[in-house]
């Protein structure tokens, strides 16, 4: 199977009230990184360990003796050590490094136990880093200009459906 998607997320094992009290800002600042480096990763491409998605869970697992589980395939990747404090207060730039950093040692750690090729994941975190940090919002035009270009062509043919929706052509 290959790796179609990726998130990254709070852990559930933490405690509602510090759970809840990130989430928003974790989400918001974290989801336009995954999207770029998922973007970046070819289709079709990306065998690792026969998933299909990629959860990246931040905060302490809680009971769980290991750092990655798989089920029907969908791993998670568990991140102990993790200052939600400390993310809070870093710049947008230092966020979505940081969120990078995550990503790839997701993908380290679960290429490392299957022993799959992980060298595409990590172009795709460079080519995002290439791009500059911070990046811009979802759907800007800088965004998509930083997509590669078989993502541009989508966004393009959806603008003009979108236009002769709202035109009654």
């Amino acid at each position: 199977m290959y790796l179609r998607d990726l998130a990254i997320c709070a852990s559930w094992h933490l405690p509602a009230n510090e759970r809840d009290e990130f989430r928003g800002l974790f989400d918001r600042t974290s989801h336009v990184v995954v999207e770029s480096v998922l973007a970046w990763i070819p289709r079709r491409a990306v065998m690792l360990d026969n998933l299909a998605k990629l959860n990246v869970a931040v905060g302490d697992p809680k009971g769980f003796e290991v750092l990655y589980d798989k089920w029907q395939g969908v791993g998670t990747y568990y991140v102990e050590a993790f200052d939600f404090q400390a993310y809070a207060s870093k710049s947008s730039t230092g966020r979505q490094s940081s969120v990078l950093e995550l990503l790839g040692a997701g993908f380290s750690y679960v290429g490392g136990v299957s022993c799959s090729d992980i060298s595409l994941c990590h172009k795709a975190i460079e080519k995002v880093r290439s791009f500059g940090l911070p990046l811009p919002a979802l759907n800007s035009e800088a965004f998509w200009l930083s997509m590669p270009p078989y993502k541009r062509r989508s966004k393009s043919f959806r603008e003009n459906i979108e236009f002769l929706v709202r035109h009654g052509s």
